[in-house]
């Protein structure tokens, strides 16, 4: 297998990315989301093994003396604990409520880190979208799509689940996120029965979708049987696939590997491989002042919108309730940090600290 470093891999896809008609798509695994906080598969292992041995025979026997009387994890280690995860999640929470529980505990209130920052950069990029616009994923979490709520003004399509894999259109460049797993809030599979085998629209849909593309996966672990079955169907494959990691896994899915000549990315960190290809590309940084500044001036333009409505109101009754809420709602604004409020002639006058001079958003009363 032909092994490159870093920056040879961003000045190689920087060129392929040169010819709009070459499909680029990322594969990513829950490794990529590790430096957005979310724990990786095998420290989430690492933390439940211990909490099943607990669960099972509390402080009767050592952690290693279970380990070791265990006959489904005798030879679970530290290093090899992502292998297990399957089996140990599956052991710890054995219905599918309490799987589901975990993992949108774990994925909660996790915000996006710079590198899914550039990774939305260049899926909404009108130089690149034509390249970069597909998605697959392993992972439950929502960060990608976050990452493009949060960061561009585009919104992408979301399949969370395989009745929705119809919707991703092939000759699309909108921002296509399909999660081969499914989603924290909805159905996730974690079980090696569950992982085993894809769905077989999924499967289809991701071969057509792959054999016109090259392929790269990075922050994944390749411990999935499911995944590497539909990689088997795809023709065509040789030297078309990028595997970005600082080793090779010792499974099936590293045997495949090599047998379709994938070129081995040795570099680990996704925020820095992020970096790489952000500078490479001459991505621009996005002028945070600018966004969040319009989405509160549209915050404004809303409660404004909502007022005009207020004063149309022929309802007596009606229009003095809702004049009281008007009341509060103006009052509660965070004035002389980000509004200036004032009454005058009749109505409030709202001004936002970051206008222009003299643009002044009304709300009249």
């Amino acid at each position: 297998m032909k092994k490159i470093g870093l920056f040879e891999f961003t000045r190689r896809l920087r060129r392929l990315a040169e010819n709009r008609d070459h499909k680029i798509v990322f594969f990513i695994g829950a490794g990529c989301s590790i430096s957005s906080d979310v724990p990786s598969a095998a420290d989430l292992t690492k933390e439940w093994i211990k909490k099943l041995k607990w669960m099972e025979v509390k402080d009767s026997l050592s952690f290693d003396e279970w380990i070791s009387t265990n006959e489904k994890y005798k030879k679970y280690t530290d290093e090899n604990s992502s292998a297990f995860y399957a089996n140990v999640i599956n052991d710890l929470f054995p219905d599918e409520d309490q799987r589901q529980e975990e993992i949108e505990r774990i994925v909660t209130e996790n915000d996006p880190g710079f590198g899914y920052a550039v990774l939305a950069y260049l899926l909404t990029n009108a130089k690149f979208r034509n390249n970069f616009n597909k998605i697959l994923t392993t992972n439950f979490d929502d960060l990608i799509a976050d990452a493009l709520y949060i960061y561009t003004n585009k919104k992408p399509l979301v399949i969370t689940h395989e009745s929705l894999i119809d919707y991703a259109k092939l000759s699309s460049v909108k921002p296509t996120i399909i999660k081969l797993h499914g989603d924290a809030h909805l159905n996730p599979k974690n079980t090696k029965p569950e992982t085993d085998k894809i769905d077989k629209r999924v499967e289809e849909k991701v071969i057509n979708i792959v054999r016109e593309s090259y392929v790269i996966f990075t922050g994944y672990g390749g411990n999935d049987t499911g995944i590497k079955e539909i990689f088997d169907n795809v023709p065509n494959l040789k030297s078309k696939m990028y595997w970005v990691n600082n080793k090779i896994p010792k499974t099936d899915f590293g045997k495949w590997l090599e047998n379709t000549e994938a070129i081995w990315v040795d570099h680990l960190a996704f925020d820095s491989l992020m970096m790489s290809i952000f500078n490479k590309f001459g991505l621009e940084h996005l002028d945070f002042k600018s966004r969040f500044d319009q989405l509160q001036l549209n915050y404004i333009k809303w409660v404004d919108n909502l007022n005009m409505e207020i004063s149309k109101e022929r309802s007596t009754e009606k229009r003095k309730k809702l004049l009281e809420l008007q009341q509060k709602t103006v009052k509660r604004m965070r004035m002389g940090k980000d509004y200036e409020v004032v009454w005058s002639q009749g109505r409030w006058i709202i001004t936002h600290k970051f206008l222009k001079a003299g643009d002044k958003v009304r709300i009249h009363y």
